[in-house]
């Protein structure tokens, strides 16, 4: 019997927003009341539909795949990168061509994070001695922030004539790097382009020129469909720029690394899954080169063919068109950060503001609001602040971590696991903690907070006899079955009851790790390590 076309609007009729609303004010809650307030800057309704979508979906970038790179710090590393895969090598300002001797040229993309005319000019005869032509690439600094550097980056852009090297940098990473919201990375973004394409002009470039040469390194954080909509924002506020100028500009160039803010040395494992999360969401937000900032980089480029010939992404051109929810949030993202770069110039100029610093007080402001969160538990880093193992992972980054970004979320919480080791070492084994019979709600949050710090949380309370830390309900005050009495009395509550060693739903988790382990350490006659 043959199949013939399905009635679907018969058994699945149409569902207006309207209808959704009224679904929800059935359940006695309102649309208010579900939206997420992110802490980038932006909020985000429970749910979109067609009415919502601010513009006609069309394509924000149309290339179908993207640049595996690589971070290089010498001749083998990037040997190796090559032969796992990499395409394309990132290369700071110190390294001189002598660490390219022996690498094909004309294969593999590079990227120069500085460097100038002189560098450029070396590398295109090293080339064409070779007898090959070498693959464009990027080259140059951000001036932005260093306008004695603007003759320089003309002088580079001049010799890059006859060429596709970009050479015009904007780079959000070091803004990213101090905390800043997704927001105020795309502010500076296309506040930057704007400053460029003046301040260039002056050097006697022309627009079109500085368009076609521009590109931009932004970092991708853990928040998967919000970073890809800050790629897509970045493409909708720069052609913005463009147009301002009167150019129809080209596609921009838009590397991307993955984050370093959530990294740590307690759970590196953790951190390759969220690398893959973050390089997903450069993929799918269209970058066109894309770092994973691994400690070992033969993975990260592993987990780039993974996404490439098993997850099968970048087929498609901006799978992100089309999205209600995509769509909505690269607007949003957009006219946050267009409304934020208005304040600034009406307030005396964006450039003025990254100078006399006051946009960097604002980053100081969003990066104190993340630690307030994160120190509270009102976000979780998994693996550190949450769900943390009592052993540190076996995959150990270690000493790896000495280029991370300035601002990590993970520092506090490993400056705290250090210290626990500490008492570890003194003891022979972990701290021990041992609880009263509390409540479920208060002895899992007990338990959650000092296996954070790196105690052995143990439910049985026959006796404390082997336990540096017990935890009874109730302040002080109340009468525990604590016998021997352990070296540590911590108490956990429903509300703050005004003793330092006091756990309770929102209290600041590492505040009360250090308040503890220099008391444990002050009753095992251990030197407190600050």
């Amino acid at each position: 019997m043959p199949i013939g076309p399905l009635a679907l609007t018969e058994h699945f009729p149409p569902v207006s927003k309207r209808d959704w609303v009224r679904r929800v004010q059935d359940e006695g809650k309102s649309l208010a009341s579900l939206t997420w307030h992110a802490p980038a800057g932006f909020a985000a309704a429970p749910f979109y539909a067609a009415e919502d979508m601010p513009q006609a979906a069309h394509p924000l970038w149309t290339h179908g795949g993207w640049d595996i790179r690589a971070r290089v710090t010498d001749a083998a590393s990037a040997q190796r990168t090559l032969d796992a895969g990499a395409r394309a090598l990132d290369l700071g300002a110190s390294h001189s061509l002598a660490l390219l001797q022996d690498i094909p040229l004309d294969k593999a993309t590079l990227h120069w994070d500085g460097g100038d005319a002189a560098l450029l000019r070396a590398l295109l005869d090293a080339a064409k001695a070779r007898g090959v032509k070498a693959r464009s690439g990027t080259i140059g600094q951000d001036a932005v922030l260093a306008p004695e550097a603007l003759t320089e980056v003309a002088a580079l852009t001049r010799a890059a004539r006859g060429t596709a090297w970009r050479t015009i940098r904007v780079d959000t990473r070091h803004w990213h790097a101090r905390g800043a919201t997704l927001v105020q990375e795309l502010c500076y973004a296309t506040g930057a382009a704007a400053v460029l394409m003046t301040r260039l002009a002056e050097q006697g470039l022309s627009s079109n020129e500085i368009a076609q040469r521009l590109f931009f390194d932004v970092s991708i954080g853990t928040s998967y469909l919000p970073a890809i909509a800050q790629l897509r924002a970045v493409r909708h506020l720069v052609q913005q720029v463009f147009a301002a100028y009167g150019v129809d500009g080209p596609p921009l160039f838009i590397h991307a690394t993955t984050s370093q803010r959530s990294h740590s040395s307690i759970d590196g494992a953790t951190d390759v899954v969220r690398a893959c999360s973050q390089a997903m969401s450069a993929v799918v937000g269209g970058a066109d080169a894309v770092t994973v900032a691994l400690p070992d980089q033969v993975l990260a480029c592993h987990l780039q063919l993974l996404l490439r010939h098993e997850a099968h992404l970048g087929i498609v051109a901006d799978p992100g068109a089309g999205s209600y929810y995509i769509e909505s949030l690269t607007d949003a993202l957009g006219q946050a950060a267009w409304r934020l770069l208005q304040e600034l110039e009406q307030q005396g100029g964006f450039l003025a503001a990254c100078h006399d610093g006051r946009f960097a007080r604002l980053v100081r402001q969003a990066r104190q609001r993340t630690e307030d969160a994160l120190s509270t538990g009102t976000v979780a880093l998994v693996g550190v602040s949450a769900f943390a193992a009592p052993e540190p992972d076996p995959f150990d980054a270690g000493a790896a971590f000495s280029d991370l970004d300035a601002f990590r979320l993970a520092k506090p919480f490993e400056h705290i696991r250090r210290a626990t080791q500490q008492i570890a070492a003194h003891l022979g084994r972990p701290p021990i903690v041992r609880q009263d019979a509390l409540p479920p709600v208060l002895r899992d949050l007990a338990k959650r907070i000092l296996t954070v710090g790196g105690y052995a949380v143990h439910y049985d309370a026959a006796s404390s006899g082997d336990a540096e830390v017990w935890v009874r309900a109730g302040t002080s005050a109340t009468p525990s079955t604590c016998t021997p009495v352990a070296p540590c009395i911590v108490t956990v509550t429903t509300e703050p009851d005004g003793t330092l060693l006091n756990i309770y739903p929102g209290c600041r988790i590492t505040t009360l790790l250090e308040q503890l382990h220099e008391r444990l350490c002050a009753s095992l006659g251990i030197t407190h390590a600050h």
